[in-house]
């Protein structure tokens, strides 16, 4: 194992790569990102004329934005920073009925004090944790992707809905990073096979939303929705956005990166590290080195601990999805190559991706991640 001389990736990772220097492939990812969006003051304009153009596109609409929000960090300032631009909000939020406590009172205390309006998406949990088991049981190591393409999808949705072209995402580079493509696949089409071969409930896909590539090239293509990360124009710490987010909103903080949800608690806690050897941890850290929040022998050393299996998750999980969660633990693993997804069509018609992140219909780390 050979470990990046900046960061905290290393060469076991399959798309991990160290140049001449030791320097991995993300870490030079993350310095084009940089070039991209220095922060700053620069940062800070670019944001201020990016509101002043929405505010202005969207005069004749009730919103200016749409914004996922979960209560958690990134979210949370995300929306703190769209009400300091003065932009109008519509956030969204799907609720798979697997919320921290933490993070609803978060929420409840941000609208308080922030006036915005907002759309909770609810459905029926028990096609929600049908999905959730039938990836547990397929031994995908992307268990956790359901959530995102129907957070994602419900964001669009709402937004086409309210005639609002600006989709606001609460992804920062800097504390966050890029998880690898081997880590972290994620497409409507895999959920829908998973859940044919593995699902319980039929056609529960159907009944909930999904990000399908059609209707997903419609929204970006024809209604020309275009999905903007404003974190990446703003160079500020993780622990002082905690801080900022509590003294003026009460935030609470949760213990760690998508710790709010319950069920992405379980997978970050038990089945990424335990089953699939993939610790999120050092992904988030690696961005915290790249970007001065962290210490890379800071991070190597906490790195070096064993993550300890929260019981009282596996037992919620084991009591609301119906199954052995040890047994899982020892059972096979799959990719999304073993499952019909729409990764070849990503890749060949991948000039066309290029395009459209060109003009930021979808963020360039897509085409790097998805069409290379």
């Amino acid at each position: 194992m050979i470990r990046c001389n900046k960061c905290t990736l290393t060469d076991e990772i399959e798309d991990v790569t160290l140049d001449e220097d030791g320097v991995c492939n993300f870490c030079r990812i993350y310095e084009e990102l940089r070039k991209q969006y220095p922060g700053g003051i620069d940062g800070m304009y670019e944001l201020q004329q990016l509101a002043e153009k929405i505010r202005y596109k969207q005069r004749k609409s009730k919103y200016d934005v749409v914004i996922g929000y979960s209560g958690g960090c990134d979210s949370s300032y995300l929306i703190h920073i769209a009400y300091l631009l003065g932009l109008r909000i519509l956030a969204v939020h799907y609720d798979n009925g697997w919320n921290g406590e933490v993070a609803e009172e978060n929420m409840k205390n941000l609208h308080k004090f922030i006036p915005f309006d907002a759309v909770r998406w609810k459905f029926k949990k028990e096609l929600i944790d049908d999905i959730n088991r039938a990836f547990l049981l397929s031994g995908s190591r992307d268990c956790d992707i359901s959530y995102d393409m129907a957070a994602t999808a419900a964001v669009y949705t709402v937004a086409n809905k309210f005639n609002v072209k600006y989709i606001l995402n609460g992804h920062n580079f800097r504390t966050e990073g890029i998880c690898p493509l081997s880590w972290c696949y994620m497409d409507a089409r895999y959920v829908k096979d998973v859940h044919k071969k593995y699902g319980r409930i039929p056609n529960a896909t159907k009944h909930m939303p999904n990000l399908w590539l059609r209707k997903w090239l419609y929204w970006i293509v024809i209604k020309r929705i275009k999905h903007i990360r404003p974190l990446y124009h703003i160079d500020i710490k993780k622990e002082n956005m905690i801080k900022l987010l509590g003294n003026l909103y009460d935030f609470k903080w949760y213990g760690g990166h998508h710790l709010d949800n319950e069920y992405t608690a379980f997978l970050g806690n038990v089945m990424f590290p335990h089953k699939f050897k993939t610790d999120r941890r050092i992904i988030e850290y690696a961005a915290f080195v790249r970007s001065g929040n962290m210490e890379r022998s800071e991070a190597i050393k906490k790195l070096e601990k064993d993550v300890p299996i929260n019981q009282k998750l596996v037992d919620r999980v084991e009591k609301e999805l119906q199954t052995d969660v040890y047994l899982l633990l020892k059972s096979k693993k799959t990719t999304h190559h073993d499952f019909k997804t729409y990764h070849r069509t990503f890749k060949t018609f991948r000039w066309f991706f290029w395009i459209i992140s060109a003009f930021k219909l979808v963020p360039w780390t897509f085409y790097k991640k998805y069409c290379k």
